[in-house]
């Protein structure tokens, strides 16, 4: 058995501190378009600015890092946790950052607000190996999310896993929705984390609201493990039939 998923509830005891200490940081938009003037795009998606292991309360908590661990059985690799990643004077990946190896990730520990970015079912998907320059967790390692809106609105889904129709383009990057079959949807539920491997295509649902106070908002994490766990399938021997 391999476990790819796992979703909990309830993760933080105070959901609502963690948003009031995040609607104080500094925040980017992360997807203006290269070369243009990053401050008059349009404003659909922040991200909190990066943060280095010893200016952050999260990357640098031994308990999150300890009930990570917990939830997935497997010990976080710590030294690549607090790596650094190459950013620019404006909180930007800087213009080499693909070339840099080894390196965190960028968005780990970090908040997010999105709006409206008119994303269709299907589109965006994407995976977190190797292949990703942002956010790379290797085959193996760890993304996750936890939702922070107290309210989301009902219509509105949450994560999503695909499945590639060609299984040799598997990891195939944010390509043409035709290419994706729906696995499985995970709600958008107030204070549940979800995690999932590196290896798992996946999308999140398009944003709503135009604040803090009524759109997206949701924190991430992206780390390494060393070993993967995995337990022997369950054997008919093993059920008792009579």
């Amino acid at each position: 058995m391999r476990r790819d998923v796992i979703v909990v509830d309830d993760f933080y005891a105070d959901p609502a501190a963690v948003v009031r200490h995040a609607r104080g940081l500094e925040y980017v938009y992360p997807y203006a378009q290269p070369g243009t003037d990053r401050e008059g795009c349009p404003r659909t998606w922040f991200a909190s600015r990066y943060r280095s292991a010893n200016e952050c309360p999260f990357k640098s908590s031994a308990a999150l890092i300890s009930r990570l661990q917990a939830l997935t059985g497997e010990l976080v690799d710590v030294a690549a946790w607090r790596m650094e990643f190459p950013i620019d004077e404006n909180g930007y990946p800087r213009s080499d950052h693909r070339l840099v190896h080894p390196k965190s990730a960028w968005w780990n520990c970090c908040f997010h607000l999105k709006l409206d970015v008119k994303q269709e079912l299907g589109g965006g998907v994407h995976s977190h190996t190797d292949h990703d320059s942002w956010n790379p967790v290797g085959l193996d390692g760890w993304a996750g999310l936890v939702y922070l809106n107290p309210a989301p609105p009902t219509n509105q889904g949450g994560l999503r896993t695909w499945d590639n129709r060609d299984p040799a383009r598997q990891f195939e990057w944010m390509t043409s929705k035709h290419n994706w079959q729906l696995r499985d949807t995970f709600a958008n539920v107030y204070n549940r984390l979800i995690l999932h491997r590196g290896r798992v295509p996946h999308s999140g649902s398009n944003g709503w609201g135009d604040s803090f106070e009524n759109g997206r908002f949701f924190q991430t994490f992206f780390f390494r493990t060393l070993g993967q766990r995995e337990l022997p399938s369950l054997d008919l021997e093993e059920l008792n039939f009579g």
